[in-house]
């Protein structure tokens, strides 16, 4: 889906759902998903931040861009399964299914940065670090992180 959009001729930076992402905050994490683009909009400030989930379509005319919903926090990492969302934000990991925030989990530390996320199979995904990973079982939220190996 990426590489069709930028493939196309007619794409321009300018087009108006971009210019209107760009005016409502900085994409920090974009993945597929059913045709479309899932795009994080993070609003980063030093005291709190906060984020929206938008959808970005191909259509006749050009791109759609939807507002799903706001997320609470600036997202960094998306991933899906089937119909469900993963988002990653700062503060924590949120599930969407079907339009509807199924769970909420806090992160184990306020420094735990997350770079990008993959899932395996519905139970288990797999969280980019900062120093190492982490594999999360999202039925027992058991989190086991591994960290990369500095002399």
């Amino acid at each position: 889906m990426v590489s069709m959009l930028l493939s196309d001729p007619n794409f321009k930076l300018n087009d108006a759902p971009l210019a209107s992402i760009h005016d409502n905050g900085n994409a920090s994490a974009i993945t597929p998903f059913k045709g479309s683009l899932l795009v994080g909009i993070g609003h980063f400030s030093f005291t709190d931040d906060e984020g929206s989930l938008l959808m970005v379509t191909r259509s006749e005319d050009g791109f759609t861009t939807e507002k799903l919903m706001d997320v609470g926090d600036a997202p960094v990492a998306i991933t899906t399964n089937k119909d469900k969302i993963y988002i990653a934000t700062n503060k924590g990991l949120i599930v969407v299914d079907n339009g509807q925030v199924t769970l909420k989990l806090p992160w184990v530390s306020d420094r735990f940065w997350v770079y990008n996320m993959a899932m395996t199979d519905e139970r288990h995904i797999y969280i980019g670090l900062e120093k190492g990973y982490a594999k999360l079982d999202i039925i027992t939220r058991k989190l086991t992180t591994y960290t990369y190996y500095q002399p």
